[in-house]
């Protein structure tokens, strides 16, 4: 990866960096706010029906409300870790939370199949991770661009083998009788690497 000097940090980079620290606090806090209401919870998920008859703020409310305590913890901190690893970038980062959390909601909305009703943040994370990885392998080179996009086509497969048969490959802190989303998770990493090419491109024309 390329050396960022000091001098090559833009001017007001930490003040940048400090105010998403406190929206992902905010944001954080507004989750569990809603985790303790089940009318909360009900107002704010994806309900594809209700998105359908007019109530859009669900497509973008449904990827920060969850099904448990254990689902909200596993899915926000995982969302604020990667956060904290792109937090060089943390404009570029807030595209991506912003651009996931709508990407997630329309093709949960669209292409959810039989699922009625969608929570949680995995998508979100799924977006920064997949971020992460192509903004690694853009700027490796030999091998280690290898490994990111190795890391970042592994997750692909795992999303879309999760689409396809709607079960986890790995460990998962969803309540017994809740399925995954695969389509989630694809909506995610398209939306990450979305906003990863986008910044390479600014960077290049810069």
């Amino acid at each position: 990866m390329r050396e960022m000097t000091l001098q090559s940090v833009p001017a007001g980079a930490g003040c940048g960096r400090g105010v998403w620290g406190a929206a992902l606090v905010a944001l954080s806090a507004a989750s569990a706010m809603a985790q303790a209401s089940p009318a909360a919870l009900a107002a704010l998920e994806l309900d594809r029906a209700a998105a359908w008859g007019g109530q859009w703020w669900r497509l973008l409310t449904g990827s920060f409300v969850h099904c448990s305590w254990a689902h909200l913890l596993a899915d926000m901190g995982a969302l604020v870790l990667a956060c904290w690893l792109g937090r060089a970038r943390a404009g570029e980062a807030a595209r991506v939370v912003v651009l996931a959390a709508a990407a997630v909601g329309v093709g949960v909305w669209l292409l959810g199949g039989p699922v009625a009703t969608y929570r949680g943040a995995s998508g979100v994370a799924h977006a920064l991770t997949a971020w992460l990885l192509l903004r690694a392998a853009l700027d490796a080179r030999g091998l280690a661009r290898h490994a990111w996009g190795a890391g970042l086509a592994a997750m692909v497969i795992k999303s879309a083998v999760e689409a396809v048969t709607a079960r986890p490959l790995l460990c998962t802190s969803l309540p017994a009788g809740v399925a995954v989303v695969g389509v989630a998770h694809l909506a995610g990493i398209a939306a990450g690497a979305a906003v990863a090419l986008a910044g390479r491109a600014r960077r290049r024309a810069g």
